[in-house]
C-alpha cells in the first residue's frame, strides 16, 4: 500500500482525467463525485483525474471511500512472496499450506 505511483502511473492518471473530462462534457455531465480508497497510489491516481478533469466547466468532488479500500489477508498482509510468508508468519504459513491453498483459495 506505501508504494508511490509509477511514472507510467501517472502518465496514465493524466490520460483518463483528459478522457474523463471530454466523456463527462459530451455526455452532459456537469456533477462529477470522484471517489477512491484511503491507498497512497489509488489516492495519488484520483488526485491525477481530479487536476486534469477541466473544474472551470464541472462541478467535482474528490472524496475518500474506507469500502474501496483493497481486503487485507490477515498474517499475511504486507508479505508478497510464500518465502516472506512463511518467514513472517510460519504458523499461519504451514496451516495455509494444509488447508487452503490445495482449494485454490488464498486468506
Amino acid at each position: 500500500d506505501a508504494l508511490p505511483i509509477t511514472r507510467h502511473g501517472v502518465s496514465q492518471s493524466i490520460a483518463a482525467g483528459k478522457l474523463l473530462g471530454r466523456l463527462c462534457r459530451l455526455s452532459g455531465f456537469d456533477n462529477v463525485d470522484i471517489r477512491t480508497s484511503t491507498g497512497e497510489r489509488s489516492g495519488t491516481t484520483a488526485q491525477l483525474i481530479f487536476e486534469i478533469m477541466d473544474t472551470k466547466q464541472l462541478s467535482l468532488t474528490l472524496r475518500e471511500d474506507r469500502r474501496l479500500d483493497k481486503q487485507k489477508f490477515g498474517a499475511f498482509d504486507g508479505y508478497f512472496t510464500s518465502a516472506a510468508r512463511r518467514q513472517h508468519a510460519p504458523e499461519a504459513f504451514a496451516q495455509y499450506e494444509a488447508f487452503e491453498k490445495p482449494k485454490g483459495d488464498f486468506h
